[in-house]
């Protein structure tokens, strides 16, 4: 049974039912069509009468699980969710994709989608995984009344509701969602706690109070939300009121990690995050790390926006805030250089190489051998999304930013991301190590194929059908220049004059250790 790793342990903590069922959903059905395997699968309507508001407390049970098939869900009532249930999209070539343009003429047809209402019941984890959500109009009234609490200013593709137990909301894209009301374009939480891990959230807009997401709660202890590896790119607020592209207006803690922030406007307070006024009642503490907020536009607070900043609870670690309206915090992503003097480089805004570091591109591969491209010495501005080999000694760097450095990065066979993320690109992929073969790319995975990369990390794409597991450089003197001279007394391996040489002690041997 698939579930993630985290349901896996609430599950086997809480003790939850060990009935559960799984249930299987593709576009257009199979079969018997009563969603008991891929082969009688439910189509989308049958789906929909199982999860009506009237059904879907009778229709599923806690850890129920329902998997979609890749494909277009043009739904067109609302998703109820009354137990912990657990929705999977497709984790195949084709995407879930649930869409709001249910007539497939490109324009957005309706607003809201799922609507999760557990009752504050503890034991009810739901999860939302592999889902896409696209072109959705949110036309909805100034107030919602759901299990008789009247939600205001505001609801969202994903509504969550009294919910004590985690909601995950995972590997899920949410796009082209505009929101006429108040908050939560893609996500409205009220009374919850939250998980949101691996999804990114693009050209989305509302009027005022979070327009992608708005975090709020009715009780003073709920309210904990960790937001992981997602992105926030091109949204909007459109009015000059309280904002933010994530509110937390109500709530006890907001965790940011590994995540990014740019290229969005308010016209009101807070271009990336907003924290409403204090109140005794909420705790509105905010951490963030090793995040980056750059190039968001906003009345005050381009990054971070505080309601109340007398009683203001932050903490950032390793992160690029670009003016919050409280403190010019400006720390950006280190550059790692390992024992051996050599990493790894990417973010996606301009900077300059800092004192003691030179960066490189890769511009081709022949035969196996790389050939380096342009160098960045110390002091250059790098053009934003330039993925770097670095050479320095080994330690943490931190560069600094350069925003006005509008210059296109180069060719380049490198490549990365901000967030740790699956690699993409047509070929083999490799990642730099130092091993049997010398410094250069090897194979993360078996025969080339895509892994997980580190945030900020770079890695290697070649095309071509030949299968090369290891790719070093044309010149490897000259590519690990400056690396390990003749005085250190560091102990590691490392390439000198196109050899492998080990360090002991200060004592340089061959491979076969022989003194040298």
């Amino acid at each position: 049974m698939m579930k993630s790793l985290l349901t896996t342990f609430l599950w086997a903590a809480c003790a939850l039912s060990a009935s559960a069922t799984d249930y299987y959903v593709s576009p257009a059905g199979a079969g018997t069509k009563d969603g008991s395997s891929w082969e009688n699968a439910w189509d989308l309507a049958t789906f929909q009468d199982r999860a009506s508001e009237s059904n879907s407390g009778t229709s599923f049970a806690n850890d129920d699980n329902v998997y979609f098939a890749g494909g277009k869900y043009a739904c067109a009532s609302t998703i109820w969710v009354r137990w912990g249930v657990q929705f999977h999209g497709s984790t195949g070539a084709e995407r879930t994709v649930f869409t709001g343009d249910t007539d497939d003429d490109g324009t957005a047809d309706r607003d809201r989608l799922i609507r999760v209402v557990t009752r504050l019941n503890d034991d009810r984890f739901v999860t939302i995984d592999n889902i896409d959500f696209e072109k959705y109009t949110l036309n909805q009234p100034s107030s919602l009344t759901i299990n008789n609490y009247v939600i205001t200013n505001g609801v969202g593709v994903i509504c969550i509701n009294e919910c004590s137990a985690t909601v995950t909301i995972r590997n899920c894209h949410f796009s082209d969602i505009a929101n006429s009301g108040n908050g939560g374009g893609a996500i409205l939480a009220r009374t919850a706690n939250l998980v949101v891990d691996d999804c990114s959230f693009r050209n989305i807009s509302a009027s005022s109070r979070g327009a992608v997401m708005r975090l709020t709660s009715g009780s003073n202890n709920k309210g904990v939300t960790t937001i992981n590896n997602c992105l926030f790119e091109d949204c909007a607020v459109t009015t000059n009121a309280a904002a933010g592209l994530v509110m937390l207006q109500h709530g006890e803690t907001l965790t940011i990690n590994n995540s990014v922030f740019k290229n969005n406007t308010s016209a009101g307070n807070g271009g990336a995050i907003y924290c409403g006024k204090s109140e005794s009642s909420y705790k509105r503490e905010l951490i963030i790390n090793n995040t980056l907020m750059y190039n968001n536009t906003a009345v005050s607070g381009a990054a971070v926006f505080w309601g109340d900043v007398s009683n203001r609870s932050v903490t950032y670690t390793n992160c690029l805030i670009d003016q919050d309206n409280n403190s010019n915090t400006n720390i950006v992503p280190a550059i790692n250089i390992t024992n051996v003097g050599v990493g790894t480089y990417y973010i996606s805004a301009p900077f300059t190489m800092p004192v003691g570091l030179v960066g490189k591109t890769i511009s081709s591969e022949t035969a196996g051998v790389l050939t380096i491209g342009t160098t960045y010495d110390a002091g250059d501005d790098v053009p934003a999304g330039t993925a770097l080999y670095v050479e320095g000694n080994d330690g943490k760097y931190y560069p600094e930013l350069n925003l006005s450095n509008a210059s296109a990065a180069p060719t380049n066979l490198l490549k990365g991301s901000d967030v740790a993320e699956t690699t993409t690109g047509d070929g083999k992929h490799y990642k730099l190590a130092n091993g049997e073969s010398g410094l250069g790319f090897y194979y993360a995975e078996a025969g080339g194929a895509a892994f997980m990369n580190k945030a900020h990390r770079a890695y290697l794409v070649l095309g071509g059908s030949e299968a090369r597991s290891f790719v070093s450089f044309e010149n490897e003197a000259a590519s690990v220049k400056g690396l390990q001279n003749s005085g250190t007394k560091r102990s590691g391996k490392f390439i000198e004059n196109g050899r492998i040489v080990m360090m002991k002690n200060g004592i340089k041997y061959n491979v076969v250790g022989q003194k040298l």
